[in-house]
């Protein structure tokens, strides 16, 4: 009988978790400078992106991690992506290898256009401090963030009105 009652109070609160954690998305209105030097390495070729002021377009930088059970939820929407023009879409695989990283990506593709490495100090450098998280940067300028799983209506909301509001805010500021 405890247990069932133990079990059920779980469930609920998983639930509840489930339901908050799309709620919970912090958007930024005013633009973030990102500090000089912050770089994500290029999984396969072991390259740089350098997040400077003469980058050009916007970047969608999706953060995560393969044994993140939200991530997975999400991926399954990225996986049906669909890419607007001059946008380039990176997935930083953080707090995790990135061969495992690079492993589910085999088992389950998304069309990113580059796959990186967030290490930690350069995590810091964007307050990346929970995944999901997923960043619309322009140059150097954090201009939208989206902190926590997104659902399907959040995701088509994110890359409808959120991604074309930072193409345009990014084409006057260049």
């Amino acid at each position: 009988m405890y247990q069932d009652s133990v079990r059920r109070i779980l469930i609920i609160g998983l639930t509840i978790s489930l339901l908050v954690t799309d709620i919970t998305a912090i958007a930024s209105d005013n633009t973030i400078e990102i500090p000089s030097g912050f770089e994500v390495s290029v999984i396969d070729s072991g390259k740089e992106i350098s997040f400077d002021k003469d980058q050009r377009g916007v970047v969608v930088l999706h953060i995560w991690a393969s044994w993140c059970s939200y991530c997975r939820r999400e991926h399954k929407l990225w996986q049906h992506l669909t890419k607007k023009k001059g946008v380039l879409y990176v997935a930083a695989t953080f707090r995790e290898q990135p061969e495992n990283s690079m492993k589910y990506l085999q088992a389950q593709p998304a069309p990113f256009d580059r796959y990186v490495y967030l290490d930690p100090t350069n995590a810091k450098k964007i307050s990346a401090r929970t995944i999901p998280d997923t960043l619309l940067i322009c140059g150097n300028k954090i201009l939208y963030r989206h902190t926590g799983s997104m659902q399907k209506k959040s995701f088509n909301q994110f890359l409808d009105t959120e991604l074309e509001l930072a193409i345009k805010q990014c084409e006057q500021m260049t």
